[in-house]
């Protein structure tokens, strides 16, 4: 049950205007931010309109890990995913076919084992992070839920809304300007109970959102990458700041979460030999070793889809 923590959230305190970022001396280039532009979408209007969202005691506790937590938030979609173990899953907009792979994989293994996967909807790696995990998927925006950016993740952000959770600090008509991307990130590090950072350059976004979690002390994964491809995560993995992750189900087995049954794929793959097998082993050399050619014949019907090593259930 929702209650209002009369404690913690009537004391918060947070000006968008002045707002202070962790750390003063990072640079962010602005080839790495991301702008608001004409790429905004309004929902049709007969749409319902973002709500208030009541803070339980426990989201107020984490948010409070911040230096500047948010005053308030709106929502659309199942405010019930923020009592389950949530990890985020951040990184370049412009990550490798190598990287998309595998945040799929890891997404699509944390919503296994009933963990919520949370991102900020960009281009590249978030929605990646967001498609896996679906419907188990939380997305923090810096636009109000009205609108939707950016354009081009339309079809899953209308998902999220709709299945997952959308969260904002905006109740209404509000774009996006540049230092609402950054502000944005502290509140998705701020409700995870850890952060994986996909792929980084070392002036980047996602590098701030590193900074959140070592300063929040929240645990910071990275994901395997060749020499020269992710700078950022491979520096923080040298540092001995971020750990490696290669094993996605001993870490999603960590959180100790609840198997997750999603009704719509159970009935799909109801006596169906090859969905009831990916269901629990996504490997594509072993469903193919099984079944061969036949699970490019479900990828066009579009029962499956085929990332590279692994092959997910849609």
């Amino acid at each position: 049950m929702w209650i209002k923590s009369m404690n913690t959230t009537n004391n918060l305190e947070f000006q968008n205007k002045n707002l202070e970022f962790q750390d003063k001396n990072l640079e962010f280039p602005s080839s790495n931010l991301e702008f608001p532009s004409s790429n905004l979408e309004f929902q049709d209007k007969n749409l319902e309109f973002p709500a208030k969202l009541e803070l339980s005691e426990q989201i107020a506790k984490k948010l409070l890990r911040l230096k500047k937590p948010p005053k308030e938030l709106f929502f659309k979609g199942d405010t019930s995913l923020l009592s389950h173990p949530i990890v985020a899953i951040v990184g370049s907009r412009k990550c490798s076919k190598y990287t998309q792979n595998l945040i799929l994989n890891l997404s699509a293994t944390l919503k296994k084992h009933g963990v919520v996967v949370i991102s900020g909807g960009a281009i590249g790696a978030d929605i990646f992070a967001h498609e896996g995990a679906l419907p188990r998927t939380i997305g923090v925006f810096a636009n109000s839920l009205d609108m939707i950016y950016p354009a081009q993740n339309e079809g899953i952000i209308k998902q999220i809304y709709k299945r997952g959770l959308a969260l904002s600090e905006f109740a209404t008509s509000h774009a996006p300007r540049s230092y609402d991307f950054l502000a944005r990130n502290r509140i998705v590090v701020g409700l995870s109970d850890a952060v994986v950072i996909a792929q980084a350059d070392i002036k980047s976004g996602s590098m701030s959102s590193a900074n959140y979690a070592k300063s929040a002390k929240i645990p910071l994964f990275g994901l395997p990458q060749r020499k020269g491809e992710s700078n950022g995560t491979n520096m923080l993995i040298a540092k001995g700041d971020m750990k490696l992750l290669d094993d996605f189900e001993s870490f999603a087995l960590s959180f100790g979460g609840e198997l997750f049954v999603n009704l719509s794929e159970q009935k799909s793959s109801k006596d169906d030999e090859i969905l009831e097998f990916l269901s629990v082993n996504n490997d594509f050399n072993a469903a193919y070793a099984r079944f061969g050619d036949k699970l490019f014949e479900y990828e066009i019907e579009g029962l499956v889809a085929i990332d590279g090593a692994f092959v997910r259930v849609l």
